[in-house]
């Protein structure tokens, strides 16, 4: 128990703990490109969101998600979260104000305007 034949050195883990450390190791500029993507994502989400599109700004909000948990950029992973709940809030208003049975205002319905001479 404890000899130097259970090491990690003499059993050769060490090489694969090495090698999984270098492919799971991101440098800073990859962390910044990946934060810089994620912030680029959410700002089209919310582009999109105020343009009435809001299929189109859910999926900018995901990838924004995905890039910005990688990154640990934990403010704007949350600022994602938020754009996506709204995103699904205006998809659901939408479509519960199409599917239902309120009357349309109708041209026959509409009070007519009239300009009264005096």
């Amino acid at each position: 128990l404890g000899s130097t034949a259970d090491s990690a050195e003499f059993t050769g883990q060490i090489a694969v703990i090495e090698e999984v450390a270098k492919r799971l190791a991101i440098s800073d500029e990859e962390v910044k490109e990946k934060k810089r993507w994620a912030r680029l994502l959410k700002a089209k989400g919310d582009l999109c969101l105020l343009s009435g599109s809001p299929r189109d700004a859910v999926e900018h909000y995901r990838q924004c998600q995905d890039l910005a948990k990688l990154s640990s950029d934990w403010v704007w992973y949350a600022a994602a979260l938020e754009g996506t709940a709204q995103a699904r809030v205006v998809e659901a208003s939408r479509s519960a104000l199409t599917s239902s049975s309120a009357p349309a205002l109708t041209s026959s319905s509409a009070p007519a305007l009239t300009s009264s001479s005096a």
